[in-house]
């Protein structure tokens, strides 16, 4: 299978089950400068499903997926700043003709939010914040009269441009955030914060990110949006960040994801570095050329084998020829 192959229904009910089942799993929607973030803690409630989606609402969060049989999961792995660690998600991608959202480019009321997670907000008011992005609308939710009366007097106008009381007040009063895709949403209860980003499902709004391609975009197939993103546990990192002891069992499943949804470039590269290092090659006498791609497959590679075989012969060669340690 490669990653621009539409996967089997039971294969991606399969992976999205025991996803929301792993409380170190965390999902996203949205883009960068713009990003709704889904969390939960073990204690909080698990996933309920129907023919249609999966949902799970907590005190401080909610989200719903919807499946759809053109779904394309694209396995990534990328490199951390740390030289120890490195990074992993699924981008559950749709056709761009079909992932196509509202677009608006001003702050529109679109009335009561009947599609809310939990039934006591349905009768609460949604507002598009207008920040033109194709494939996601970012809104905010409110029952409070006041900061309607303010997002109103401010639809038709450009939230980045002039409607900057608009954006005040939602800092200070932390509306509810929902973020839609073709895919589903993300609803965000918890406060905005002040400061250091919290544990829980929280938004981030950066302007000055809006419509800067992520590092790792270039993998996404062509004419194919990530609508949906799946943050399965890190082996090393703990759901909060913290560091944890390498689970290999983690380890081992995300393995097998990369092998079914990863780019098949990028999975021959890891492949044919970690071959070379057990059979004891020199780093000196084997082809490291290649372009980004195959320069981050070497670089996780062998933050991995460090992991999983750190005795190897002449892995401190291979890591020092390639990362500089």
């Amino acid at each position: 299978m490669t990653a621009t192959t539409i996967a089997t229904t039971a294969r991606l009910d399969t992976f999205l089950s025991a996803e929301l089942a792993d409380p170190e799993s965390s999902w996203s929607i949205g883009v960068s400068g713009a990003i709704a973030e889904f969390f939960r803690e073990p204690d909080e409630p698990q996933a309920h499903r129907d023919d249609a989606t999966y949902t799970l609402a907590t005190e401080r969060g909610a989200i719903r997926i919807v499946r759809h049989s053109d779904v394309v999961p694209v396995a990534i792995e990328s490199l951390s700043r740390n030289r120890r660690y490195w990074q992993q998600r699924v981008a559950l991608c749709l056709p761009e003709r079909v992932a196509v959202m509202a677009g608006r480019g001003v702050v529109t009321e679109l009335g009561a939010d009947t599609d809310s997670i939990r039934d006591h907000e349905r009768h609460h008011l949604r507002f598009d914040l207008g920040l033109a992005i194709a494939h996601v609308d970012a809104c905010v939710r409110t029952g409070d009269p006041q900061l309607i009366e303010l997002l109103r007097d401010c639809c038709g106008r450009s939230l980045l441009n002039d409607a900057r009381a608009a954006t005040q007040a939602i800092i200070a009063q932390s509306p509810h955030r929902v973020f839609t895709s073709r895919l589903g949403r993300i609803e965000v209860y918890a406060p905005i914060p002040r400061h250091a980003t919290p544990t829980g499902p929280h938004t981030h709004f950066l302007p000055r990110l809006l419509g800067r391609p992520a590092p790792w975009a270039r993998l996404i197939p062509e004419s194919q949006v990530a609508c949906l993103d799946v943050y399965p546990a890190n082996p090393l990192r703990t759901g909060s960040g913290g560091e944890r002891a390498f689970d290999a069992k983690r380890h081992a499943r995300f393995q097998n994801v990369l092998k079914d949804w990863g780019a098949a470039a990028y999975v021959a590269e890891k492949q044919r570095i970690e071959a070379w290092v057990r059979a004891g090659a020199v780093p000196e006498n084997c082809d490291l050329t290649g372009g980004r791609l195959a320069r981050t497959g070497r670089r996780v590679a062998l933050r991995q084998l460090a992991q999983t075989e750190p005795v190897t012969e002449g892995l401190r060669d291979w890591r020092r020829a390639v990362e500089g340690d």
